[in-house]
C-alpha cells in the first residue's frame, strides 16, 4: 500500500527560518571582529583614535598656568643682546642661570644644543653655575641615518664638562605625525630618556621605565596659553617673579642648532 506524503509550504520554510537563526547567532560575533581588525590593520583606526583625542579639547576650558615659564631666543633678544643664532655667547646663560638660582627657580629645562665647543672662559661660567643652580637639565639629539638597507641611530650629547655639572640630560624629540600635530610625549629610547622624562626625574618624580611610555599631552589651550617673556627681558623681572617655576629656554621659532631644524608644530 502506497503513501502519499504531502508537502506543505510549512514544511519549506522551516530551513529558511533555521537558517535565519542561525545568520542572527553568528553575525553579532562576527562583525565586531572584521570592525575591529579594520580599525587595526588600517589607517582608518588611527584617524579615529586621534580624533577621539582631539574632540576632548572642543569642550576643554582654557587654562592658565603661573608655575611655568618659557624664554624665546627670539628676534628681540638677537638684537638688543647683539647675538647670532649659532653663536649665543654661554656666558649670557651663565647669568641667567645665576639670576635663576637667586630667585628660587624649582626647575630650568634648556632646549639647546650645547655641543659646540665654545670659549673655555664663557664654558668655565656656564659648568659653574649649572653646579651652583644644581636643578637644570639640558637636550641632546638622536641622529637618524637612512640608507639603502640600512638605519641607524646616534646620540648628539651636550657636552660632557656640561653634563657632568647639569642635573640630567635628555633626547629633545617629539611624536609628531606627518600633518605636523604632537599628540603624545616621546617615548624612552636605547640611547637615553626623553627631555621630558629627565626633566620629571630631576624633580624628583619617580616614574617605571615604561611609565611614560604611551601617555598623551593635555594641552593647557592653544598657541600662546604657557606665558612667556624673551630671553633677553628676563632679568628686568621683578624679585621672586621666577619663584617656584619650570623655567624653559629655547629658541623661536626654529631650533638653536644653526637654525637649521624647524620646531613649529600645528599644536
Amino acid at each position: 500500500m502506497s503513501r502519499t506524503i504531502r508537502i506543505t509550504s510549512k514544511h519549506v520554510q522551516r530551513p529558511a527560518k533555521r537558517l535565519r537563526w542561525q545568520v542572527g547567532l553568528v553575525l553579532p560575533l562576527v562583525l565586531p571582529l572584521v570592525f575591529g581588525l579594520l580599525f587595526w590593520l588600517t589607517p582608518l583606526g588611527r584617524g579615529l583614535e586621534n580624533l577621539s583625542y582631539d574632540l576632548l579639547f572642543v569642550f576643554k576650558p582654557v587654562s592658565h598656568p603661573n608655575e611655568v615659564e618659557i624664554l624665546y631666543l627670539d628676534e628681540k633678544s638677537f638684537r638688543e643682546l647683539g647675538q647670532q643664532p649659532d653663536n649665543w655667547d654661554r656666558a649670557l646663560h651663565a647669568r641667567l642661570l645665576e639670576h635663576l638660582t637667586g630667585d628660587g627657580a624649582r626647575l630650568v629645562v634648556f632646549d639647546i644644543w650645547f655641543t659646540d665647543p665654545g670659549t673655555p672662559a664663557a664654558n668655565e661660567a656656564l659648568c659653574q653655575a649649572l653646579k651652583s643652580n644644581g636643578r637644570v637639565v639640558l637636550a641632546a639629539q638622536r641622529i637618524t641615518e637612512i640608507t639603502p638597507g640600512f638605519h641607524s641611530a646616534s646620540l648628539l650629547k651636550p657636552l660632557d664638562i656640561f653634563c657632568q655639572a647639569a642635573a640630567g640630560w635628555g633626547i629633545a624629540e617629539v611624536a609628531v605625525n606627518r600633518q605636523g600635530v604632537v599628540r603624545r610625549h616621546p617615548p624612552n629610547s636605547e640611547l637615553g630618556a626623553s627631555l621630558p622624562a629627565a626633566a620629571l626625574a630631576a624633580t624628583g618624580f619617580k616614574a617605571a621605565p615604561d611609565q611614560l611610555a604611551d601617555c598623551w599631552i593635555n594641552y593647557y589651550g592653544p598657541q600662546g596659553t604657557l606665558p612667556s617673556l624673551s630671553y633677553c627681558e628676563a632679568t628686568n623681572q621683578s624679585v621672586g617673579f621666577f619663584h617656584g617655576k619650570t623655567v624653559f629656554i629655547g629658541a623661536r621659532p626654529k631650533a638653536l642648532y644653526a637654525f637649521r631644524e624647524t620646531d613649529e608644530f600645528l599644536t
